[in-house]
């Protein structure tokens, strides 16, 4: 489907559509964003392919909604099998309004978010709407280990409607599920009128998944994550190759590393950050090469 119109907000997005498959409603669908600028950004979303395709073998429809990327730098994911693909040409524009009173670095910061939120919304607006689960998902991620998709399924259930791969403090005391890897019911979120779009400085992209879900009285999981709690690294073997690969490392209840991400390649903790810690884009590559060699 070319030169399709979909609009977010009252602006107007040119997508063109590849739907190579369609999977039953009971099956997940996997989303994700992403925007490739370089041939580097081009290779971390073919690790992110490749590791799910590797670590998922039960049925799923993957998606990749991609914003505006140059046209050269998307005809490798245009012959990609399996994978239905939304190219929006369409470049994500922040409205005025949205950020006029947060400070310059923080309207910076959150452009990308901005552009992260049109793209689910975008996505939002094409897959089935009698799909069972959706999953968001960043392009810099890597699923590790076999049955983590099954992992984060079997967390939800009639009380429980959304799992997560990290829980973020920043903005709610709580804690709401970071978007980089939700699971959550599609038909919850549709019956509350959730939507992905931040509403800064209160909610990030995503934030209100969590905040809706938890206001209709139900309740969210979230993985244990090194990013917040660097200490579960000393739990992993020594020949772990996860124990000091200092990226954003989640783990299911056996303590077994099941899904990571690149973000800023930076370890943090509730008070403190140091780029020593940093994980650059190449080593970021190669781990993964030799992950899936192994795996």
């Amino acid at each position: 489907m070319a030169g399709h119109e979909i609009i977010i907000q009252g602006s107007s997005y040119q997508i063109d559509l590849l739907q190579k498959y369609n999977e039953d409603s009971s099956v997940p669908r996997l989303v994700i964003i992403s925007y490739l600028p370089n041939k580097e950004a081009q290779r971390i979303l073919q690790t992110a392919l490749r590791a799910i395709e590797v670590f998922t073998p039960g049925k799923k429809e993957v998606w990749v909604i991609d914003n505006a990327s140059p046209d050269e730098a998307v005809r490798w994911l245009q012959k990609q099998e399996n994978i239905n693909i939304v190219l929006n040409k369409t470049v994500p524009v922040l409205p005025w309004g949205f950020l006029r009173r947060l400070p310059y670095f923080k309207k910076r910061m959150s452009s990308g978010s901005f552009a992260n939120a049109v793209g689910l919304e975008i996505a939002s607006k094409l897959i089935d709407p009698n799909s069972k689960y959706f999953m968001s998902l960043h392009m810099d991620v890597m699923p590790t280990r076999i049955g983590w998709l099954s992992f984060m399924l079997s967390k939800l259930n009639d009380r429980v409607k959304a799992a997560g791969v990290r829980l973020d403090k920043a903005r709610s005391p709580e804690g709401v599920l970071h978007i980089l890897g939700c699971l959550f019911d599609w038909q919850l979120f549709q019956q509350l009128n959730v939507s992905f779009l931040p509403a800064l400085p209160e909610f990030d992209v995503g934030d209100k998944i969590t905040t809706e879900f938890r206001a209709a009285g139900y309740g969210v999981y979230a993985c244990p994550n090194t990013i917040w709690n660097p200490r579960l690294a000393d739990d992993l073997s020594a020949s772990s190759p996860f124990k000091n690969f200092n990226v954003d490392r989640s783990f299911d209840d056996e303590g077994d590393v099941i899904f990571l991400h690149l973000g800023r390649g930076i370890k943090k903790s509730s008070s403190n950050r140091s780029s020593s810690y940093k994980v650059d884009a190449e080593k970021w590559i190669e781990f993964g090469e030799q992950l899936l060699k192994d795996g």
